[in-house]
């Protein structure tokens, strides 16, 4: 099993925190936003293909380390179903850890990819108000 750095997690957390309160109109899970925004500046890099390649990958190994998303699958546009059924079979707290794991594996890879300063200038680029600065203590998975 490949678990991600206690340094990924953190980041992980600080990018589900902001996508925690969407506003009005967005019910889907923080995972799914976060994702879905990574996935939206990813597919412009490494295209449609190459983005849903690597997301496979990350859902592949949260998996392993958290059963409650084997619902889970990734669709040919890059999005993510099955996020539904996987927080109504987990306990909060199981959930939360879950959607943890799926991001920190994502931005594990993206690090081993294009490496860690250029995965932290992305997730600015998404996310300008996030303290990566405890991220590049340490960034590699």
């Amino acid at each position: 099993m490949n678990l991600a750095s206690p340094h990924l997690r953190a980041l992980a957390k600080r990018l589900l925190a902001e996508e925690h309160d969407p506003g009005e109109g967005a019910s889907d899970p923080a995972a799914a936003r976060v994702c879905g925004k990574l996935g939206a500046l990813l597919s412009k890099l490494a295209g449609p293909a190459g983005y849903r390649s690597l997301l496979t990958r990350a859902v592949a190994l949260a998996q392993a380390e958290a059963p409650s998303l084997k619902t889970l699958h990734v669709l040919p546009d890059g999005s993510l179903i099955g996020f539904y059924e996987a927080e109504a079979g987990a306990e909060k707290e199981e959930f939360e850890r879950s959607e943890v794991v799926l991001v920190a594996q994502l931005l594990g890879l993206l690090i081993t990819f294009i490496g860690g300063t250029l995965t932290l200038q992305l997730v600015k680029e998404v996310w300008p108000a996030i303290d990566t600065q405890a991220s590049t203590d340490s960034p590699t998975p």
